[in-house]
């Protein structure tokens, strides 16, 4: 009755946009159905998409364009580099953040009032170019739920103006060529490509993992398999290209969209599928358990403990894949959060609710980081493994050092019931390197020989930390708690 248009009505860290019915832009709503008012900066700006990662595109009413960055905390508009009308008449589209970046459309009148479309490009938080417009397209991701235009590895799937994809990384460097006919963002580290009306995979190399034989295939889910259609069925597929057995039955309208253009919308598959039999929908449970991974895919000291801690359940299916990528804050919170689950034997919102005496869902509604609203980040920082970086951010895809991944361990250490009070000085020749709020925690896990030096009898605190660490790491824990 109030004219609201449902737009999107997805909840982005405590705020929902919903959209006009008569202009551009929309409003913002919170979790208790109140109207956020934006400051006197946004003027009569409106916004454009959902609020990530603290920011929000505003759109004009008459122009239908969105120039100006919002910040949520600060109640600043920003305006975007070279557009406005002291330049002729310059408008920008802008879209959601994701890793402190946004693609942005330029378009618009130059000082000859010239019409012009400069194509996509990429911006940041204060409204500069990182990348120049030059692209006539990009892909997302997760559109209800994480939201990603730079994908697990950091790459951005764009179009260029022939009509051929490829990809870039955050400095606008191309990683894979121009000589795709579909390329879609990275997931369980296969990226789906289509060359010459079929679709295959690509692995982080940007090397044909799985061939190009399908009409049409999803992304790979968290439990490591795609929904794929070979033009008279639809079945899920390993990530090796293999065919699950009974699979048979998916129906592929509800996992591949098509409008008008032809252009298609791919839904990954989950846990439970949908099927179709004699004209009749239902759904079907699927219990697959993903294949241990190759030796080739890791370091070859690594593999029989990574494999070990994957048996043990400690590693979440979605990342066994990349094992030699720097392991980010939100990966690392997910890999503990599953530990603690598996030995303590308990659902992680029983055991928030124990030591905290607050319930996790209260936890998720007080909203503490603008990036991110993860449950399991909400957990660990529940729980005291996580911290946040200031200013309401919680730095998600950052990469963790050793010695912060030395303090991540020794507090889920204390949360899995182990005394971490005492523990000698380790004795590294770097010791006078080790930040003075991670001394205790370096110790701690030497002492019980869950993280060793890196040779000369160095810590090398700020060095990188991978997948494979971790999760080597996260099985010596859980053997020093079992033992204990």
């Amino acid at each position: 009755d109030k004219g609201y248009q449902m737009y999107d009505l997805l909840f982005h860290n405590g705020y929902c946009r919903v959209s006009r019915t008569e202009y551009p832009g929309g409003w913002l709503f919170d979790t208790a159905g109140k109207m956020v008012e934006l400051g006197e900066e946004a003027g009569w700006y409106s916004p454009a998409f959902q609020v990530t990662e603290g920011m929000l595109a505003l759109s004009a009413y008459e122009y239908g364009s969105s120039d100006l960055i919002y910040d949520m905390a600060t109640g600043k508009a920003i305006q975007i580099q070279g557009t406005g009308f002291d330049v002729g008449e310059v408008y920008a589209e802008l879209r959601p953040f994701n890793q402190g970046l946004a693609p942005a459309f330029r378009w618009g009148y130059d000082a000859d009032w010239e019409y012009f479309e400069d194509g996509w490009g990429v911006v940041d938080k204060t409204g500069k170019w990182v990348i120049q417009p030059q692209y006539a397209d990009f892909m997302l991701s997760g559109i209800s739920t994480r939201y990603q235009v730079f994908g697990d590895t950091g790459l951005a799937m764009v179009k260029n103006f022939e009509g051929k994809w490829g990809a870039i990384d955050k400095t606008g460097k191309t990683v894979f060529p121009f000589q795709y006919d579909a390329l879609r963002p990275f997931n369980f580290g296969l990226a789906a490509f289509a060359q010459d009306g079929k679709y295959g995979y690509l692995n982080a190399k940007g090397q044909v993992a799985i061939p190009a034989q399908y009409v049409i295939t999803s992304g790979f889910g968290s439990n490591g398999y795609a929904a794929a259609y070979d033009g008279t069925n639809a079945f899920l597929i390993d990530t090796k290209g293999n065919r699950l057995p009974g699979t048979e039955k998916l129906n592929p309208d509800a996992y591949f969209i098509f409008n008008d253009s032809g252009v298609p919308t791919t839904f990954t598959p989950d846990e439970y599928v949908i099927i179709e039999e004699n004209g009749r929908y239902g759904f079907g449970r699927i219990d697959y358990l993903h294949p241990l991974p190759d030796k080739s895919e890791m370091s070859g000291w690594a593999y029989a403990e990574v494999t070990a801690a994957i048996e043990e359940n400690l590693v979440p299916t979605y990342l066994q894949n990349l094992y030699l990528n720097n392991i980010n804050r939100d990966e690392f919170c997910d890999l503990v959060i599953q530990a603690i689950e598996e030995v303590l034997d308990q659902d992680i919102a029983d055991v928030v609710k124990a030591q905290t005496g607050k319930e996790l869902d209260a936890w998720q509604q007080e909203y503490p980081f603008t990036d991110s609203a993860g449950s399991n980040v909400i957990a660990a920082y529940a729980l005291g493994i996580v911290g946040g970086r200031g200013n309401g951010l919680f730095d998600p895809y950052a990469t963790i050092t050793r010695q912060e991944a030395a303090a991540f361990l020794m507090r889920s250490a204390k949360v899995l019931g182990m005394d971490t009070s005492k523990a000698d000085s380790a004795g590294f020749a770097d010791g006078d390197s080790v930040g003075i709020w991670f001394k205790d925690a370096v110790n701690f896990v030497y002492q019980i020989n869950v993280m060793g030096g890196t040779g000369n009898n160095s810590f090398s605190p700020l060095g990188t930390y991978t997948r494979e660490q971790s999760y080597i790491t996260i099985h010596r824990l859980f053997q020093a708690i079992v033992g204990q």
